[in-house]
């Protein structure tokens, strides 16, 4: 379902804000435009993903990924910092408030 700012869903949310915190892990790249040793790519391939600690306000969530934004203006008109993350790459979450 797609929300438009002028049904005023940010405004809402800035009301009653459900905040969480979420440990994922963050996907990594090695490697770039000219070749990389043997050695290297077996290592990396190896190497777990990075944790990451996002904690912020739940904004949309979803079976596919969860979006949390840091900041929300009072009045539901701008917000910064969304997050996406794909649900599969969620480690732990907890409902803070």
């Amino acid at each position: 379902m797609i929300i438009s700012l002028a049904d005023s869903w940010l405004e809402d949310i800035y009301k009653n804000p459900r905040y969480i915190s979420i440990v994922w892990g963050d996907a990594h790249c090695t490697g770039d435009a000219s070749w990389t040793a043997s050695e290297e790519l077996y290592d990396a391939a190896r190497m777990p993903p990075s944790p990451i600690l996002t904690c912020g306000v739940l904004v949309f969530e979803s079976h596919t990924h969860i979006s949390v934004m840091s900041t929300i203006i009072g009045d539901g008109s701008a917000g910064g910092q969304v997050h996406v993350i794909p649900q599969g790459w969620i480690i732990s979450r907890k409902d803070l408030a």
